[in-house]
Parts: C-alpha cells; sequence; structure tokens
C-alpha cells in the first residue's frame, strides 16, 4: 500500500510539470491545474507525514508530527493563494497565505532537530557551532545573490520588504540544520533523511526565486519555479512513507567519531564568499580574472606572492 501511494505520488508529479511545461489546455486551465496540484501536493506530503508519525514512535513521533503541522501550514497557504488567483482574480503579495506558508520552515525544522538520526556520544556544542559556520556562509553567498537586490528593491510598506527577506533566511536556516543532519546520520536513516533534505532544498530554491522575481515585478501566475515547491512537497510524502518501512528510531548510546564528510562539511559553503567579495569589491579590476580562479584562494598562493 504505501509503494503505492509514494508511486501515484510520483507519477502526479510528472504529470503536472508535463502539464506546466506544455501548457496544456490554455492558460487558464493550466493555473487550475497550477493553483490546485500545489494543494494536493501538499495534502498528500501531510498525510504521509501523519501517517508515518501513527507509525513511529517517542522522538521519531514528535518529529513526525511537526512535518505534518508544516506541510499542513503549506496546505493553508496554498489553498489560500488558489482563492485569490482563481476566485478573487488577484495574486496580493503579502496576504494571509503567507502565515500558513512559513509555518513550514518552522515545524520541518524542529522536526529534523528532533529526529534520532545520531548518537547520544555526539556533541550538541559542535553541531550548533557547525551550523552557524554553514549558516553565516550561505547567507553570505545568498546577501551577494539574493538578498541584497530584494533589500535595495524595496516595497510597498516595510512588513513587505520584512515579509520578503523572512522567506530566504528561513529557507537558509532549514537548509543548514538539514545537512547538518543529514551528515550525522547513521546508515539506516540516510535514505529518508536525504530525501527529506533535497525536498527541502527544492523548496528552499523555489521561495528564493519566488520572492526575487516578485521584488523586481516580473512573477507570473503560472511559472515552472512551481516544479520546485511540487517536488519538494512530493519528496517529504515519500521519505515519510518509507520511513514507515523501518524500526522506528533511537539515538544509540554507543559513542561515535564524527566521520569525514561531517567534519568538513559546514566549511564548504566558506570557499565562495571570498570570491564573491573579490569580484564585486575589489578595486583592482585586474584581479577580476584572477578571482575567478580557485587557486588564488590557496594558503600557498598568498604565502608565494608575499614572498
Amino acid at each position: 500500500m504505501r509503494n503505492v501511494a509514494w508511486l501515484i505520488g510520483v507519477a502526479s508529479a510528472i504529470g503536472f510539470a508535463a502539464w506546466l511545461i506544455g501548457g496544456w489546455g490554455g492558460k487558464s486551465t493550466v493555473e487550475v491545474v497550477d493553483d490546485l496540484g500545489l494543494v494536493g501536493f501538499a495534502l498528500f506530503a501531510t498525510v504521509c507525514s501523519g501517517f508515518a508519525a501513527l507509525k513511529s514512535s517517542g522522538r521519531q513521533r514528535v518529529a513526525w508530527i511537526c512535518f505534518s503541522i508544516g506541510t499542513g501550514g503549506w496546505v493553508v497557504g496554498s489553498a489560500l493563494w488558489a482563492y485569490y488567483e482563481l476566485w478573487a482574480g488577484v495574486a496580493p503579495f503579502p496576504s494571509l497565505a503567507d502565515a500558513g506558508y512559513l509555518v513550514l520552515p518552522v515545524a520541518v525544522c524542529v522536526g529534523l532537530v528532533l529526529f534520532p538520526v545520531g548518537y547520544t556520544g555526539q556533541s550538541q556544542t559542535r553541531l550548533v557551532l557547525d551550523g552557524l559556520i554553514f549558516a553565516g556562509a550561505l547567507f553570505e553567498v545568498a546577501w551577494v545573490l539574493v538578498l541584497r537586490t530584494i533589500y535595495e528593491t524595496g516595497g510597498a510598506s516595510r512588513f513587505a520588504v520584512g515579509l520578503s527577506l523572512a522567506y530566504p533566511v528561513t529557507d537558509l536556516v532549514i537548509i543548514t540544520v538539514a545537512v547538518m543532519v543529514l551528515a550525522r546520520a547513521r546508515t539506516g536513516q540516510r535514505t529518508t533523511l536525504t530525501l527529506l533534505a533535497v525536498g527541502i532544498v527544492s523548496m528552499a530554491l523555489s521561495d528564493s526565486a519566488f520572492v526575487y522575481l516578485n521584488a523586481h515585478g516580473v512573477y507570473s501566475t503560472v511559472n515552472l519555479i512551481d516544479l520546485g515547491w511540487a517536488a519538494g512537497l512530493v519528496l517529504i510524502g515519500v521519505a515519510a512513507l518509507i520511513s514507515c518501512g523501518f524500526a522506528p528510531a533511537t539515538d544509540a548510546a554507543t559513542p561515535q567519531p564524527p566521520n569525514q564528510v561531517s567534519m568538513w562539511l559546514p566549511y564548504v559553503p566558506t570557499c565562495w564568499p571570498p570570491w564573491f567579495a573579490c569580484r564585486r569589491s575589489s578595486p583592482y579590476p585586474d584581479w577580476a580574472p584572477l578571482s575567478s580562479r580557485p587557486s588564488c584562494w590557496s594558503p600557498s598562493c598568498w604565502c608565494g606572492s608575499s614572498s
């Protein structure tokens, strides 16, 4: 039964993508499919997360309840958005729909933290510090690529600008938590958490693209970025169904040293902020080609140039 459910979800997502790309039935029909399809995918993720909660126990049950609450908020938000577009004939921003949408990153973030995937001997302090490093580096990149433009473009009110910034900022937080948890997961939980992480990243990219396009006034009611939300919701639902096939997870009491991936992963994004900073603010135009070469950031390069 679980296999049939997630196969239906995946097939529906493929059909949804084909409909949007092909534009079958004209613009008005595609709008209906787009809006109602996202409501359906959010319901799919909510029901699957609720089912996983029923089949789990302890912290894992609480984690899936949080996922169900988050995707349930997305159901409310997408339903309100569909009402605004299909019946009221407007697509306002900000609106009550945003309250429903923003429930997801908060609830899912809590759910990821509660997910029992690691070992009780692992340092929670290090997890927090690694997360801060990872999030700080991602924020620097996001500021250069998206956030700065949104802030400088402004909006009808400070509230609208703040709400526009809230989407990418909360997405950065949830991506950071997802990656940190995945890096420390045991083998038996990696399939579920990988699907969750990919789904979260997919939705985060669509969120940032929506805010960027909306800030420039070029977002249309039917847009291919909607595919990212659909894919993310389906992946969350599939992850929930797959987790039901395993015994409820618990944290292992046996201490285990961190693996190489979890040790070095937080530092990967730190390679990009210096590159962006040099490209955008260097007073020497001739340095631009040099800054585009990764080798220029190696210690040996700087040591050699100073001798």
